[in-house]
């Protein structure tokens, strides 16, 4: 039986450049070329929203929108010398935010089967939290989804932003040659931020290149803005599958190139 690789296939990766070697490093690992280009930026808040945060003893139940969210809030918490008590039910929406919980030696951590704030409401554990608190950990002007519906269960929600999303400085000679030279076979998407950044990184003559490449997002919210902004091709996998969704989409392109 042949193994089926990447066979070269060049992968954008848009990760915010701190958080991006883990998946080029998969990328390379599975025969194919990494093309990064950060869309997002994180940047830290100042730490004013620890004047507004509860006393731990008190919160039931915490909410971790993503791995940056963990490691600025407990940074903010390092810094005063504020201890996370074991009594905390914490909840990570996905297998990153969980291992960033994970070393911060966090020990009740729950996390959905797919990344997605939709599926992390599904969990049994938050759908009777009728009077409980809830610390919602997340970035400046996130999705109003996970406050709206935990408030309306009855829970009594707190929430704290301790990082923001900046879009990256344009770096027009790079994005430039990447599509004038058709560098990028396959685009990921991981967010609407990214979406949203990734159209305007690009100069507007990019636009149906951007357009006609197939793409890969990890959510059905995503592939619906994907197909607003006219992409053609959209692949929907959860994240932890997106290597098998690669390696499909690679046995479709060496099939055409035969």
């Amino acid at each position: 039986m042949v193994k089926i690789d990447l066979q070269g296939l060049k992968i954008l990766n848009p990760r915010p450049q701190h958080q991006a070697a883990a998946l080029s490093q998969m990328i390379h690992a599975a025969g194919g070329i990494a093309v990064e280009l950060p869309t997002l930026e994180i940047e830290s808040l100042s730490t004013g929203w620890l004047t507004t945060l509860p006393s731990l003893s008190t919160v039931q139940n915490a909410v971790f929108v993503s791995s940056n969210a963990v490691t600025h809030f407990f940074a903010g918490l390092d810094s005063q010398s504020i201890a996370w008590p074991d009594t905390i039910r914490s909840f990570a929406i996905g297998k990153g935010s969980a291992a960033a919980l994970a070393q911060q030696k966090v020990r009740q951590i729950t996390t959905p089967e797919h990344a997605d704030s939709e599926h992390l409401l599904a969990l049994p554990t938050l759908q009777d939290i009728h009077g409980q608190s809830v610390l919602l950990v997340t970035g400046e002007k996130s999705r109003p989804l996970l406050s709206t519906i935990l408030s309306k269960r009855g829970a009594q929600v707190q929430n704290i932003a301790v990082y923001r999303r900046a879009r990256p400085k344009i770096n027009r000679q790079f994005t430039h040659a990447l599509w004038q030279d058709d560098a990028v076979d396959i685009i990921l998407m991981l967010s609407q931020e990214a979406i949203e950044n990734l159209f305007v990184l690009f100069e507007d003559g990019a636009r149906n290149w951007l357009q006609s490449k197939p793409w890969i997002v990890i959510s059905p919210r995503l592939v619906d803005i994907a197909h607003r902004y006219h992409v053609k091709t959209v692949l929907l996998s959860p994240y932890n599958n997106i290597l098998t969704t690669l390696m499909g989409l690679a046995h479709e392109h060496g099939r055409n190139t035969q």
